[in-house]
């Protein structure tokens, strides 16, 4: 009895961690953009000339990542003032999940970039209508403040 418990629990184990397969076990990670949920808040921009930062700029900026039971949103502030509002698409998005980084589709607006470092910090894309990595040259950097503005 003593070596049938710990060898029970040994295997439950083994099996649990190597549970990769979404049919065998029933589990699903979820999907790569809930890690961006929440207001983050603008500090950096950085072109190929010049970089842009928090003293520059005499308004505050923030992006909101949310869902609200239909649609998964994105929305920007200026201040206190929602400067945009996009939805985002369900195809032709892109995650690249080892390297956190994910390629999001709004219809009709275009494409944005996002990379995520160390669960913080979040790196942004110009909005294109067109991805290009040749056209992809700026970068906007936000800090994670904590719940999304809804």
């Amino acid at each position: 009895m003593k070596i049938t418990q710990p060898l029970l629990f040994l295997l439950s184990c083994i099996f649990l961690s190597s549970c990769n397969d979404n049919k065998l076990c029933g589990c699903v990670a979820p999907p790569f953009e809930t890690r961006l949920q929440g207001q983050w808040k603008w500090f950096k921009t950085t072109t190929p000339t010049k970089t842009i930062t928090e003293g520059e700029n005499a308004k505050s900026k923030t992006i909101n990542f949310f869902n609200n039971q239909s649609s998964d949103l994105v929305t920007f502030y200026t201040g206190d003032s929602l400067t945009s509002t996009m939805v985002q698409s369900r195809t032709g998005a892109i995650a690249d999940e080892k390297n956190l980084i994910f390629l999001m589709k709004f219809n009709p607006e275009g494409f944005v970039k996002y990379y995520l470092k160390g669960g913080q910090i979040l790196e942004t894309s110009e909005l294109m209508k067109d991805y290009s990595e040749k056209a992809d040259t700026v970068r906007h950097f936000y800090q994670f403040v904590g719940e999304a503005r809804r």
